[in-house]
């Protein structure tokens, strides 16, 4: 199984301004009871890169893949039996090979060497079910050669329906640089911490090319196969393919496989997944996850709830006040708070604070 590296907290800003000070830094005008007004000081604790929080609970349809007990990877499920992976999860390649323009080559796996299991901790996680069959870019079998690069995505046919988990939706328009995602994922945060699965909230997308994304500011390392997921509906917007080379610093990122420009090989997953329960395997109708609806929208994982410092925050960034200190995230430039705050410069950074 896959390690992170231990991740370094960068930056723990504490500034306290006196009163007279511009208000519009990290000061905040309270009424008194006797009509005057107070003001109170804000305080930002943040850091990054990060690997994120405990997803407890937070999205079960993404599990854990245990590969022929030798590493582990993140998978989606799609369907009740197709489960959307990296590619390299399901292959003897070299997972550092890309993007080196001569990257190796392999074979794929015996499907049924890759084990399913559901739950946050691995410790305890359930099987589910096995690997049946691959879905793979270029047509790949077991007995074909391949080059990964720009091409890191794979569905896995299962050997069973997975039952009581809703499949993530994909979506299908274009992955844009102004938007924010939340990445899921398998691993640990530290060295010596014990494997679970992850969440980082609102993680800019600095670059977009027609085959994949950086994500900023996520895990330093993580397993193949974690999910990015529109943080408004958990629509699937892409699959890590692997982390930069660096832990901190200007190359800290993440590179996603696009899951949009793969339509045509999510449908022939999905329709060989039909036809697998037309053969009469145990396999049920497949049908394409739907859309999600506004209703369905997704609240922020957990901006508002009670944090110590910014590492207790799916967002890294924890905000304090004399009262009580709540976990945050970053706003302006058409980057809008959720209902209920409002945008601010707190110590530096701009932040979404509570509003009075």
């Amino acid at each position: 199984m896959r390690h992170f590296l231990a991740l370094s907290i960068l930056v723990t800003v504490i500034s306290v301004i006196a009163l007279g000070c511009d208000p519009k830094n990290n000061l905040r005008s309270v009424t008194r009871g006797d009509g005057g007004s107070v003001s109170m000081e804000l305080q930002a604790d943040s850091f990054a890169p990060v690997a994120g929080v405990p997803d407890r609970t937070g999205d079960p349809a993404v599990l854990a893949i245990d590969v022929a007990g030798e590493k582990l990877c993140t998978g989606a499920l799609v369907a009740s039996n197709v489960l959307l992976t990296a590619r390299r999860c399901v292959t003897l390649a070299d997972w550092n090979a890309c993007p080196a323009p001569s990257s190796s080559t392999e074979v794929a796996r015996d499907p049924a060497t890759i084990a399913i299991y559901g739950g946050d901790d691995p410790a305890q996680q359930e099987l589910l079910a096995r690997g049946l069959e691959f879905v793979l870019p270029d047509g790949l079998s077991s007995s074909e050669r391949w080059n990964f690069c720009d091409g890191d995505i794979a569905l896995v046919v299962l050997d069973r329906d997975i039952s009581g988990l809703t499949p993530l939706p994909i979506r299908d328009e274009a992955v844009e640089k102004s938007e924010r995602i939340r990445a899921v994922s398998f691993g640990k945060r530290r060295e010596g911490d014990p494997l679970g699965k992850l969440v980082r909230e609102h993680v800019a997308i600095p670059d977009v090319s027609s085959a994949a994304f950086l994500v900023a500011e996520a895990a330093c390392q993580g397993d193949p196969g974690g999910l990015a997921l529109d943080e408004g509906t958990s629509e699937i917007l892409g699959v890590m393919t692997h982390a930069g080379t660096r832990c901190d610093g200007p190359d800290v990122h993440n590179l996603y496989t696009r899951a949009d420009v793969h339509g045509v090989l999510i449908a022939e997953a999905l329709a060989r997944a039909k036809q697998r329960r037309d053969e009469g395997l145990d396999a049920l109708d497949a049908g394409r996850p739907r859309a999600k609806s506004p209703k369905d929208a997704k609240p922020p994982t957990d901006v508002g709830q009670a944090c110590q410092q910014g590492a207790d925050c799916a967002t890294a960034l924890c905000l304090k006040e004399p009262s009580h200190t709540y976990c945050s995230r970053s706003c302006g430039g058409g980057d809008r708070c959720p209902v209920g705050y409002h945008c601010k410069v707190v110590t530096g950074i701009q932040a979404c604070v509570m509003t009075l």
